[in-house]
């Protein structure tokens, strides 16, 4: 798609996703609680992440480096990630401390990924027209 869509671009793709993902992240709560709902929503949040994360810890790396740089940067990238992955499992915890025991914590939570997704699309936004040097297009 990036390279047929949108000319080698690999960030308009990502930031597509992401805004997508951020739009379903804040109405997942309000997703119907049933194998179908849960079902559907988890595979577009799956599908929709997939999308950044391979383009940028994978094509994009090569696109805009050497091929030794290449493996660095994927390198840097899921390491960030998994860091980042370590921080956020306190997240809940953090949230119903703010909150107090007993609300639902969850919307919140949702609200708050929503919103920090809108603004990586919005930061990965400025690089919307960047084309590889080796690109035909």
């Amino acid at each position: 798609m990036s390279d047929r869509l949108f000319q080698s671009k690999r960030m308009p793709v990502c930031v597509l996703a992401l805004f997508c993902l951020a739009v379903l992240m804040i109405v997942f709560p309000f997703l119907p609680v049933s194998r179908l709902g849960m079902g559907i929503g988890m595979f577009a949040m799956g599908f929709l992440i997939f999308i950044p994360d391979s383009l940028i810890s994978g094509t994009a790396a090569i696109d805009f480096g050497t091929k030794k740089g290449a493996s660095t940067a994927n390198g840097v990238i899921t390491g960030v990630g998994s860091i980042g992955q370590t921080i956020g499992v306190t997240l809940p915890g953090s949230v119903e401390s703010l909150l107090g025991k007993g609300h639902d914590i969850w919307p919140s939570i949702f609200i708050g990924l929503g919103i920090s997704l809108a603004v990586a699309g919005l930061l990965l936004a400025t690089q919307w027209n960047r084309v590889p040097a080796n690109s035909r297009a």
